[in-house]
């Protein structure tokens, strides 16, 4: 009885390793699947949109 406790142990121990490492392969796979769209969201401040206003230069 000791041994197969012993082996479930281990079985239970480098299950939740493998987890681990898959959950962090598939985060990043979607991160880099999704990255323009990712980058859409924090890039927009890069846009410009032009005005038909003129430009003051004396400064009032």
């Amino acid at each position: 009885m000791a041994f197969k406790k012993h082996i479930l142990t281990l079985h239970k121990i480098l299950g939740l390793a493998t987890g681990i490492v898959v959950f962090i392969v598939s985060v990043t796979g979607c991160c880099w699947a999704f990255r323009t769209e990712i980058e859409n969201q924090y890039n927009d401040y890069k846009k410009v949109t032009p005005q038909s206003q003129t430009f003051n230069t004396n400064g009032s």
